[in-house]
């Protein structure tokens, strides 16, 4: 487990949807997947 709070993780979550200009998570999920940032099972 990282030792950094949940806040942390919102914060620089909303510094890349801002940088990526994505407007939810879902958004956010579906660019992981299309840029092999993350592979579903």
């Amino acid at each position: 487990r990282f030792c950094i709070s949940v806040r942390t993780i919102e914060a620089h979550k909303s510094n890349i949807m801002k940088k990526l200009k994505l407007n939810s998570t879902a958004e956010l999920v579906i660019y992981a997947i299309k840029n092999n940032i993350v592979k579903i099972k």
